[in-house]
């Protein structure tokens, strides 16, 4: 199962390097031709390149905390911008910032990117929200809104980005047959992610950099040369202009393509170097860490596996990615079994030393302080396995809550269609009532002007009496309607009230009809007084005695109305 869940981790970030190929990596890969800064990073030693991962590992805080000053920063520009224009390039920014940091925000600021986009009125900026948000969703692993928002994109016109669009359904397909159970399910979305694969290589510039990794993709799914994949991919490398974004992607794929060779020295390079690309960056939605401590705790390096894999469990808590985090914690789960079979086999030593020591007195001096070396490893793995099985359980306590915030939004929600949908049914009602009866009173009309002549016809349209009894009429349906769904409402009300200003009846009275009406979110005073035929005044009276009225302060009593269930 651990197998498993790994081999998904580097499957997944293959779906996910090519999908941010087509709107981060080609945005800096196409900016310059050469001319840039050698990456030092490529003359270290293996051992040199572990050291340097190492210390950024133990960084972690000044990485975050130089992350989110940069997040303030961009923040700041947010709610300084004036124009929905400057509104569109910060909320960008931050979403660049928060979309392999803190999923959920990002998925706040990919939703702001579109209120901005309809703003300025542009198709193109509205299309392009849209894709990252679906981007979004996928690695939340909300695969059912990511398609229902795909579908709604229109696939024609200027505005259409036919290679982001793309992109989107083979991240979709691709991370749904790797989550998906071995069986014809799972060969169908294999199959619906080639054909997006293959509609990308038909439409992408051939010089980008995702047409590079598009082709690596096909070769590594369908077995073919992996020596050229690197050929292609190293070109790419070698280029000067690459950001650190992109040295990470172009360097995992270049790990998968050693790693499809049989080469664990070159893989193991360059997975270091993408696990070093993600922390400068810094990312906390990465594979490649995990990745590397399964190949170090392989080859028996358990003290540097069990330090990263810790580093790997924090970034996905924080990140609040849920997937990340079951794989992190299945991957701890074996270095701990590992240290336990250490555990073990140090006994077994220990063991076997004592039964010498039987034999020579001579030995005995040295069998002891053997001994006590071994059991000092011993407590100290014991104490690191304790250290372990607690964070585990607070992984665990975390998953609860996450499940019960899931729960309690579903129940919300399923409230919300419920009101949603008697609104519906008694708009309906009622428009259908008010049609009938203007058909009548045009009747009505007709025959007063047939038999009573003009004059009787003037009298009746002077009357105000037809339209009181409309109004009448019509707050009786409201006040039917509105207490069918607040129930309770005049009781919570009562509750805020002084006992001389609380409503006897079961029906409601002017003043509590005005509560109603700002329940339902309509709080300017014009509005409520052209919906209750009073005038602003009237209403202005209202509200100011029914605040002076509650026995809360009066700046909290509506608030405390809109909060009424």
């Amino acid at each position: 199962m651990y197998r498993y869940a790994l081999s998904i981790i580097g499957g997944l970030f293959i779906g996910w390097n090519i999908c941010l190929a087509a709107t981060n990596s080609d945005l800096h890969s196409r900016n310059a031709e050469g001319g840039g800064n050698f990456d030092p990073l490529l003359t270290l030693s293996q051992d040199e390149l572990l050291r340097r991962l190492d210390s950024l590992v133990a960084e972690r805080k000044e990485a975050i905390r130089l992350k989110l000053h940069r997040i303030d920063t961009y923040r700041n520009d947010l709610h300084k911008s004036r124009t929905p224009r400057d509104r569109y390039a910060a909320a960008l920014h931050l979403y660049n910032e928060f979309q392999k940091f803190q999923l959920d925000s990002a998925l706040r600021y990919s939703d702001r990117l579109e209120t901005y986009a309809r703003q300025l009125g542009d198709p193109q900026r509205i299309n392009a929200a849209r894709l990252i948000r679906c981007k979004n969703l996928i690695f939340l692993g909300m695969y059912k809104a990511a398609a229902d928002q795909l579908e709604a994109i229109p696939a024609h016109g200027p505005e259409f980005d036919s290679v982001d669009y793309y992109n989107c359904y083979l991240k979709l397909y691709h991370t749904m047959a790797q989550t998906a159970m071995a069986g014809p399910l799972q060969r169908e979305y294999r199959r619906l992610k080639g054909l997006y694969r293959d509609s990308v290589l038909l439409v992408v510039d051939r010089n980008r950099l995702t047409c590079t990794l598009m082709r690596h993709d096909k070769r590594y799914e369908e077995g073919g040369d992996p020596q050229e994949s690197i050929r292609e991919l190293n070109a790419f490398f070698s280029r000067n202009d690459n950001s650190t974004p992109n040295k990470a992607v172009i360097a995992n794929s270049l790990a998968d393509a050693y790693g499809r060779l049989g080469d664990d020295e070159q893989r193991l390079r360059y997975l270091t170097l993408t696990a070093i690309y993600d922390l400068e960056v810094p990312s906390l939605a990465y594979s490649a860490l995990p990745r590397l401590a399964d190949l170090l705790f392989r080859r028996g390096d358990l003290v540097r596996a069990n330090r990263y894999i810790t580093r790997s469990l924090d970034d996905a808590i924080d990140c609040n990615s849920v997937n990340r985090i079951l794989i992190a914690s299945r991957t701890m789960t074996e270095i701990n079994q590992s240290f336990m079979q250490e555990i073990a086999r140090h006994q077994h030593r220990l063991y076997l030393l004592l039964a010498i020591v039987t034999g020579t007195i001579l030995l005995l001096t040295g069998i002891l302080v053997f001994t006590l070396r071994q059991k000092r490893t011993i407590k100290q793995l014991q104490t690191q396995h304790a250290n372990d099985n607690e964070r585990l359980r607070e992984l665990n306590e975390r998953l609860s809550v996450i499940n019960r915030q899931q729960e309690t939004i579903n129940d919300e929600l399923s409230k919300a269609n419920t009101v949603k949908d008697k609104y519906i049914r008694h708009y309906m009602q009622l428009s259908t009532l008010y049609i009938n009866k203007l058909e009548r009173f045009r009747v009505q009309l007709f025959k007063t002007f047939n038999t009573h002549g003009l004059d009787r016809l003037l009298r009746e349209l002077r009357s105000p009496s037809s339209t009181e009894r409309e109004y009448k009429a019509f707050f009786n349906e409201f006040d039917t309607v509105f207490l069918s769904i607040y129930p309770d409402f005049i009781e919570q009300v009562n509750a805020l009230l002084h006992e001389t200003e609380r409503l006897k009846s079961t029906k409601l009275n002017t003043e509590f009809r005005l509560l109603a009406v700002i329940r339902l979110g309509i709080t300017d005073n014009a509005q409520i007084a052209q919906f209750l035929h009073i005038s602003i005044n009237t209403v202005y009276t209202y509200r100011n005695r029914l605040r002076n009225a509650a026995t809360i302060p009066p700046q909290e009593f509506e608030k405390r109305i809109l909060e009424i269930r």
